[in-house]
């Protein structure tokens, strides 16, 4: 470049310096004076400059020079939403209620396809009770709005506490996210109306299912969560995933376990071995443990009769107390029924377990046992492999051939 052109270039830069300074003086100056003060800094074209000095003016009660301002605001952008929102705030505080509806209403004409805003205008819809337009805001925010989405729920709730009422006001496209957020928030008489609804949606994922799943269970909706389970999960067994040919769900009525280094003196993994998916049980040798981690809650017909089966290995597994597979009750009293322990050294060998569920039950606690030792030498250690576990309800013919 010649010297010219650098010469050019510098007052160019140099110009575009003092503009960009003069602006932010222009902008602290809002911030700085005093509400009764005209500052010589203030740029008055800039519509969110004027708004914010209005403000300023609204809020000490100063009414006619907040209007002044705000219609100068929309004297240099006749679109600009926040000028339109102020003054309607401005009206409907002073009474003039009709010409804020007037001016809501003007408001939704011009920039209903607009993201921008649009929790500002929800708001204003709010406080003049305008719940057609606040129906389409508060659905829009849920759908298309992550960072105050938050907050549209929280109002939609609010504002229409039955569930009825939301289904028939938010929107079809935001009743999943709606959904989710009622289970996070425990709120399952509302995640219970809107299922029918979301079920089958493709917004809701395995996890989202599961963890309703589980808010039901829970709460004792037991009937309704086995109904789910079987539709989404599995129809066929029992016991979910008993020769444990899946990942672990850690949900609903799949098998649940620790992560693996948070109980201390076991490792776990799920393996195959021998031809075969299992989970491995490493005891470390280090701890005298309590075990009653690993486990699944299944729903079962109160005074059912019901056979497990399972098969199992050992290697070197030490101490008086060895692991066993145990039955008890969920949310419910029920007498423990459990195997033998496992030998110390066993090649694959098959464990069998009979128990009848009380009247009062309708889920039970599948899980692989062991209690603590009283004896010197109490540190379990060695290694055991289990899979092949089956549930099956008795007839009442088989359950008197096996008594």
């Amino acid at each position: 470049m010649n010297r010219p052109g650098r010469l050019i270039l510098f007052w160019f830069l140099i110009l575009l310096g003092s503009v960009q300074l003069w602006i932010s003086l222009a902008g602290q100056a809002v911030f700085t004076s005093l509400p009764g003060e005209v500052s010589r800094w203030v740029f008055i074209s800039d519509p969110s400059i004027l708004v914010k000095r209005a403000e300023q003016h609204l809020f000490t009660g100063e009414i006619a020079p907040a209007h002044g301002l705000l219609t100068s605001a929309l004297w240099n952008d006749p679109f600009y939403v926040p000028a339109w929102i102020k003054m309607a705030e401005l009206y409907d505080n002073t009474g003039q209620r009709d010409r804020a509806v007037y001016i809501a209403r003007y408001i939704h004409a011009f920039s209903a396809e607009s993201a921008l805003w649009q929790w500002d205008k929800a708001l204003l819809d709010y406080q003049l009770d305008l719940k057609d337009f606040l129906a389409q805001d508060l659905t829009f925010i849920i759908s298309e709005n992550p960072s105050k989405r938050r907050k549209a729920l929280d109002l939609a709730i609010r504002i229409w506490p039955d569930p009825d009422q939301l289904i028939d006001n938010i929107g079809r496209d935001a009743l999943p996210i709606l959904f989710k957020y009622c289970i996070g928030k425990g709120m399952l008489d509302n995640a219970i109306a809107l299922w029918p609804v979301v079920a089958d949606s493709n917004m809701l994922k395995d996890r989202d299912r599961l963890r309703f799943i589980d808010r039901l269970w829970t709460r004792d909706h037991v009937r309704m969560a086995a109904a789910v389970w079987k539709k989404y999960f599995d129809s066929r067994h029992l016991l979910h995933n008993g020769n444990f040919s899946k990942p672990l769900l850690n949900a609903g009525f799949g098998w649940r376990m620790c992560k693996k280094g948070r109980l201390k003196g076991l490792s776990w993994e799920r393996i195959k071995k021998d031809g075969r998916y299992c989970i491995h049980f490493a005891f470390l040798g280090s701890h005298n443990l309590n075990m009653y981690h690993f486990h699944q809650i299944v729903p079962v017909r109160s005074g059912g009769r019901y056979m497990l089966t399972g098969t199992w290995r050992s290697k070197n597994v030490t101490t008086d107390q060895k692991p066993f597979v145990e039955i008890v009750g969920a949310r419910c009293r029920m007498k423990p029924v459990s195997s033998g322990m496992i030998s110390g050294n066993q090649e694959w060998g098959s464990f069998k377990v009979i128990f009848s569920v009380p009247d009062q039950c309708q889920l039970v606690n599948i899980r692989l046992r062991r209690k603590e030792s009283l004896q010197i030498d109490n540190l379990i250690d060695g290694d055991m492999w289990l899979t092949g576990m089956k549930l099956k309800e008795m007839s009442q013919a088989v359950s008197e051939r096996v008594q």
